[in-house]
């Protein structure tokens, strides 16, 4: 294998930028299909309300009659279920247990 394709890129993003940064260059409901499809399998920390932007924004662009994928609908659950654990962990941290 190319030692070039093997080795890390200085440039490389998290998952939560780089799907913001290439949804732009989605031109295809296919190729956005296929990306929600990942978004959906991956679990998301963070940027949820510029991913859900984007893919609107790119639904809309694509005049996509129908956006059956479940992604929005799953960051926004995503979104949720992260805030509803932010405050248990801070309250960890802030009253150890013992």
């Amino acid at each position: 294998m190319d030692e070039e394709k093997t080795t890390s890129n200085s440039k490389s993003l998290p998952f939560e930028e780089s799907v913001v940064k290439n949804l732009d260059s989605v031109s295809t409901t296919e190729v956005l299909q296929a990306i929600g499809a990942i978004i959906l399998d991956t679990t998301i920390y963070y940027n949820h309300c510029d991913i859900i932007e984007k893919w609107q924004k790119k639904v809309e662009t694509l005049k996509w009659p129908r956006d059956d994928s479940g992604v929005v609908e799953h960051l926004r659950r995503e979104m949720e279920e992260i805030e509803e654990n932010s405050s248990d962990l801070i309250d960890e941290i802030i009253y150890p247990a013992g």
